[in-house]
């Protein structure tokens, strides 16, 4: 035995007061029919409660369940595997747009942010082909030989 319990929402990320959620038994991927079991269907909490939205079955046999929620024709469903505990499932209901709501109830307002936009920027000439090019210099090997002649003088002079 278990409990299942969520919350029912709407498309725009608001609470649903007085939605009706049933917890319907399931056999593979077939509805066998309604769980007989107390306070199923029931309505979600509105107003009255702290937490509006809010559904919780008690008492659930372990196994696979199909939770449904509706409000004013518009539905939507979630799939729940109970087995000891608490199972949360959580409902929302995309095409439901409350008319109106209860103060502090609204929709979800996300804060504001700061965008970025990219501004693409145009090229009226064609950039160059990368190139190696090596620069005129020195032989290494015809340089080490004048540093070691020149090492070979300075050391003479300091002899004499």
């Amino acid at each position: 035995m278990g409990s299942i319990s969520g919350m029912v929402t709407s498309g725009d990320n608001a609470a649903i007061p007085d939605a009706t959620v049933a917890l319907w038994m399931m056999d593979g991927d077939v509805i066998t029919g309604l769980l007989e079991i107390e306070d199923n269907p029931q309505y979600t909490t509105n107003q009255t409660s702290p937490v509006v939205g809010l559904y919780s079955f008690f008492n659930v046999p372990s196994g696979v369940y199909n939770i449904t929620a509706e409000k004013d024709g518009y539905w939507f469903f979630t799939e729940a595997v109970v087995t000891e505990g608490t199972t949360t499932a959580n409902i929302v209901i995309p095409e439901y747009v409350a008319s109106e709501y209860p103060a502090g109830l609204g929709p979800y307002e996300p804060p504001e942010r700061q965008y970025f936009t990219y501004v693409p920027v145009i090229i009226n000439r064609t950039p160059p082909e990368p190139t190696i090019t090596r620069t005129s210099g020195p032989d290494i090997l015809a340089f080490a030989i004048a540093m070691l002649f020149a090492l070979s003088i300075v050391r003479k002079r300091k002899k004499i």
